[in-house]
């Protein structure tokens, strides 16, 4: 069990600098589709009807992969 704790045999000195690359496109991919929703709503486009901020985030989670 300590052997899991402390790092499950993976050297992390191991890891190369773009590892972050996929949690920060997973974390991206959202904040983005909300952010261009905004943009268009800005610039006068219209969402459908019963669509609000809080189904937009679901959308931009569901299009990443949550």
């Amino acid at each position: 069990m300590l052997f899991g704790l402390v790092n499950a045999g993976v050297p992390l000195h191991g890891l190369e600098e773009g590892m972050w690359a996929i949690p920060s496109a997973a974390l991206g991919r959202p904040v983005g589709i909300v952010v261009a929703a905004g943009v268009a709503i800005a610039a006068g486009l219209h969402v459908p009807l019963r669509v609000g901020w809080r189904e937009l985030v679901v959308i931009g989670c569901r299009a990443s992969g949550y």
